[in-house]
């Protein structure tokens, strides 16, 4: 039997939060659309100025089309994060800062302060290491993220080998 101990951080559980909303594609499509949907309205407007004969506002409109698309991801990805932070502040303050434990037997047993899951290995989906942390991946955007030096080789290999779990390295994932 393996296992692994480790503290919950804040920077831990926004680091998941953010990855399951990166690789989610329903939001994904979402932020697309809203990247997409104002400089398509502002070049709409610029036409219709453009057809009546008012360059000053083409220019104007076609400017703001163009800084849009330019700052709108950095804006919303700041967005997304706060907004995230401030939801786990409120909503975690009771897991916080304490130990977990993780033990890879017959099933995954996870055990936070009185709190014990239980997952089985079919039920891990994958598992992602990012650069600071190795992601677990369970159903219903279950995300456990794990400090790199917290997580021995030997689990990694275990969890790849013996139980088929595949590993996805991703050392350059950014939250953007």
């Amino acid at each position: 039997m393996l296992s692994t101990r480790y503290t919950i951080t804040e920077d831990q559980l926004l680091i998941a939060k953010l990855y399951n909303t990166s690789t989610n594609p329903s939001i994904k499509k979402r932020r697309l659309l809203s990247w997409l949907m104002i400089p398509v309205l502002y070049g709409v407007l610029g036409y219709i100025f453009w057809a009546n004969g008012s360059e000053k506002m083409v220019y104007f409109f076609f400017a703001f089309s163009f800084l849009w698309i330019l700052l709108y991801p950095f804006w919303e990805g700041n967005r997304f994060k706060k907004s995230y932070k401030n939801g786990l502040k409120r909503s975690s303050k009771d897991i916080l800062d304490k130990d977990n434990v993780i033990t890879f037997g017959d099933q995954i047993t996870i055990v936070s302060g009185e709190q014990t899951e239980n997952y089985t290995y079919q039920e891990l989906n994958q598992l992602v290491a990012i650069k600071n942390y190795v992601l677990f991946l369970f159903p219903k955007e279950r995300t456990i993220a794990v400090p790199h030096e917290k997580m021995p080789d030997e689990i990694l290999q275990f969890l790849q080998k013996e139980k088929s779990i595949p590993l996805t390295v991703r050392p350059g994932w950014k939250w953007r």
